[in-house]
């Protein structure tokens, strides 16, 4: 059989390690800045750096100059919520596949455009008012429904210069902290507990769902400090719930047009009405440790999915759903210089844990969390009940933050001393390792 080929845009390592065991030859296409990260050693069959991984004049002149770009290639992928639609546009261009178009790539991104089909669908989702120029609000711009709304840019990602706003006045000063974003979406503030829904589409059916929590609203636990917690459902133990999912996610891709690919889906469970209220959707496997989690839950591969899925190929059938609870954990970040924190070796020590990553290096100047992707690292846990793996978590957090030590940015020369001492004792101890990159990959039965 003749080998596929596949052009990756954003160098995801799940990705390129099912293309490994696909035999599928891959180019992979990464930004400066994310490269420059040095989280994992990924091997691709070609690598090419660009500037701007949203660029379709980037990619296209980097893939022209490493000439690369007369590959036919079979499919093309991105698991980039930010690149979404450059990867749809590059398939065209290229005469590639990829799961949606670049019209249906624009209705997953554009969060006025997804709301708008959303309710014509006829499914609930929040009052909305689009901004089109932050700058620019005056007394005439109308308020969404309620008296606490959400500001978030029009097509962001990683809840990025999203924050909770009560009045126009707030709106104003929210969209002065970024000046480099102009459209925003300002929207109604859904009450009740938030879910994620990580589903497969295969040639317009949804064949695969895997519903989950956040037992502490997303930007509720930014705006408190809060621990970002997502914990993955149990098909048997919550039968009612991955029902109510699928039925959800099912109505939802098909009004945004999706027929084949993997996406991730937010919304908000209204205990008063009793439904599920949409949030939004992206087409690509969801951020942290969605893919950890769904492996270790489930048994199924999301980024080897993703890749049969984008080169038409079978799917892998999931494993076994192992039992219990599954979520993960964001390591919080503190204002301040990362001196030292616990190695991946010794998180997994602590009671439920089962993988962990620690993402930030020594040195790294850190601040207080502002969106869902700014951490020192992640942690999987595994228990019997939701209640023990909260227990767990806090446990957990509790030790790290003990653990850690951080420089604060104005710290006087008597407190670097005082650090100092502290990390020499912890060098003669043998605590500082080396951190890993290492993949998720379940144990052996």
């Amino acid at each position: 059989m003749q080998y596929k080929t596949l052009l990756l845009i954003g160098a995801d390592p799940y990705v390129l390690r099912a293309c490994r065991q696909l035999g599928v030859w891959v180019v992979a296409v990464e930004s400066h800045a994310n490269f420059d990260l040095g989280l994992f050693d990924a091997e691709a069959s070609e690598t090419i750096l660009v500037e701007d991984l949203t660029s379709v004049e980037s990619i296209l002149c980097a893939l022209r100059r490493a000439s690369l770009h007369e590959v036919r290639y079979d499919g093309v992928l991105t698991m980039n919520e930010l690149s979404v639609v450059t990867t749809a546009v590059l398939a065209e261009v290229l005469r590639a596949d990829f799961c949606v178009d670049a019209q249906t790539a624009v209705q997953f991104r554009d969060k006025s455009v997804q709301k708008s089909l959303i309710r014509a669908a006829g499914i609930r989702t929040a009052d909305s008012v689009v901004i089109e120029d932050v700058r620019q609000v005056d007394d005439s711009l109308e308020l969404p429904a309620g008296d606490r709304f959400v500001l978030k840019p029009i097509a962001g990602g990683g809840a990025m210069a999203t924050r909770q706003v009560r009045s126009r006045a707030e709106v104003t000063a929210a969209g002065r902290q970024h000046p480099e974003r102009r459209a925003f979406l300002l929207e109604e503030h859904i009450r009740g507990t938030e879910w994620n829904i990580d589903g497969i589409v295969q040639d317009g059916e949804l064949v695969a769902v895997y519903p989950g929590i956040y037992p502490n609203e997303c930007m509720t636990a930014v705006a408190a400090g809060l621990p970002m917690i997502n914990l993955k459902l149990d098909p048997q133990g919550d039968a009612d719930r991955f029902k109510t999912a699928e039925e959800f996610a099912r109505r939802c891709v098909a009004a945004l047009g999706l027929r084949h690919g993997v996406f991730h889906l937010e919304a908000f469970y209204d205990e008063t009405a009793g439904e599920l209220v949409f949030g939004e959707c992206g087409v690509r496997r969801g951020g942290g440790f969605i893919q950890e989690m769904i492996h270790c839950k489930y048994g199924t591969d999301m980024a080897l999915a993703a890749v049969q899925l984008a080169l038409r190929l079978p799917l892998t059938p999931a494993e076994a759903t192992v039992p219990g609870i599954v979520g993960d954990v964001y390591l919080p970040s503190v204002p301040g210089t990362l001196l030292f924190c616990p190695d991946e070796t010794a998180v997994e020590r602590n009671p439920g844990v089962v993988y962990s990553r620690i993402e930030l290096p020594v040195g790294s100047a850190m601040t207080a969390a502002q969106d869902t992707i700014t951490r020192v690292g992640q942690v999987l846990l595994c228990s019997a009940t939701e209640d023990e793996l909260i227990e767990h978590v806090t446990g957990l957090l509790s030790w790290f933050e003990r653990e850690m030590i951080v420089a604060p940015h104005d710290a006087s020369p008597h407190q670097l001393r005082a650090l100092q001492r502290q990390m020499v004792e912890r060098s003669m101890s043998g605590a500082i390792t080396a951190h890993r990159g290492a993949l998720y990959a379940p144990e052996p039965a």
